[in-house]
Parts: structure tokens; sequence; C-alpha cells
């Protein structure tokens, strides 16, 4: 996914109809964020919650590659700590 996915329009939204109308457990899908998107504000972490109380797994693209630091990953620790997994 990239940015404007979230920052435009009801991602979260469309994400749970898509599950709800296929029939599809949340805990199947898992959704892999450019490392970018931790760099987006408020907007993309808001998202991230509603994702995760969904159920919905949550994965970095290669994380540490470009922009993003383990600073990133602390300035996310409101979304749980469950979804950073080794």
């Amino acid at each position: 996914m990239c940015s404007q996915q979230f920052l435009t329009g009801d991602f979260v939204g469309a994400v749970e109809r898509l599950l709800t109308t296929n029939k599809l457990d949340p805990a199947s899908l898992e959704l892999e964020l450019a490392e970018t998107m931790l760099q987006t504000g408020a907007v993309t972490v808001d998202a991230l919650k509603g994702l995760r109380a969904l159920g919905v797994g949550i994965a970095l693209d290669d994380f540490g590659t470009g922009y993003s630091s383990l600073t990133s990953l602390e300035n996310c620790r409101s979304i749980g700590s469950s979804w950073i997994a080794a």
C-alpha cells in the first residue's frame, strides 16, 4: 500500500466492507506498507489502529533501507506493539 491510499477516502472502511462481503477472516489478510508510510502522520496512525482493531495484519516493506528509522517505530507505539514482530 502507499500513503495516498490512507490519506484519501475511507481505506479502513473499504477493507472492512471487502472482508465482510467476501466473508473473509481479517486475520487472513496482511497488508504490506512502504516504510515511508510511517512518515505521513496522524491520519496514517489512525488508519493503522483501525486496521489492527479489525484484526488485519500489518507488515513493513524493507524497513530501514530508506528514510525511516527505529525512531519512526517508536513514534507509532500508540498503534500497539503487537504488530511489531521479529
